[in-house]
């Protein structure tokens, strides 16, 4: 039996990974169904020049958010194991995604707090019993991973998502913190896009991700 000796340093192997992704580098943008009875945050105008390199449209009802914490969503398959002589054959089956939950921090006016639970208020309307259609209700929403510059760097767009639940807001007269809640979205797929540093997607991201300072922002531009 040969021994065989191989040189290997911790330290020069650990310095290999200095351009890993950060998990505090990301962006949400929001985008609610235009029926919901709040007001389109950006006019005709900004969205035509600004936002339309991102994919959306001058009637899209968009708040872009500085989130608290997200995650990308798990992908899994389902396991079908086919009998077989010696070895189960095992192969993929249905493809699942688990929901995709967002904590972010309700502002002082609460635009999004409001906007959120108009949009299960779209979906279901006790009051007066009134169902929308799925086609209302669901929305395509974007998740954008950015690199140490602020680039953006990924596209996650979550299709046909709808807000699944609104978690409770935890009110404290002890507590200095600021009021959070969770939300949590179902959506048919998911889908992940390589975005170009140099794009102009980038560089509108990197102004929206300036001027959002942890709110909403309207009127900015």
């Amino acid at each position: 039996m040969v021994n065989i000796k191989i040189n290997f340093d911790i330290d020069s192997y650990k310095t290999k990974f200095v351009d890993g992704a950060r998990a505090y580098l990301f962006f949400a943008m929001f985008t609610f169904p235009p029926g919901i009875d709040e007001p389109v945050v950006y006019s005709n105008v900004v969205m035509s020049s600004l936002l339309s390199p991102l994919g959306y449209g001058a009637k899209d009802n968009v708040v872009p958010y500085m989130v608290k914490s997200t995650s990308i969503p798990d992908s899994t398959f389902e396991e079908l194991i086919i009998p077989y002589p010696g070895l189960p054959y095992k192969m993929a089956g249905t493809r699942t995604y688990g929901d995709w939950t967002v904590s972010f921090n309700v502002d002082n006016e609460g635009v999004l707090l409001r906007k959120f639970h108009n949009w299960h208020d779209w979906i279901y309307e006790p009051s007066n019993n009134y169902q929308t259609g799925a086609d209302f209700y669901m929305v395509d929403q974007n998740l954008f991973l950015l690199d140490g510059t602020g680039n953006a760097t990924h596209k996650i767009q979550l299709v046909q998502a709808w807000p699944k639940s609104l978690g409770a807001v935890g009110l404290d007269y002890s507590s200095t913190d600021i009021a959070t809640i969770d939300v949590s979205f179902s959506y048919q797929y998911y889908k992940v896009y390589k975005l170009d540093a140099n794009s102009t997607q980038t560089t509108i991201l990197q102004s929206l991700i300036n001027k959002v300072a942890g709110k909403p922002i309207g009127g900015l531009f």
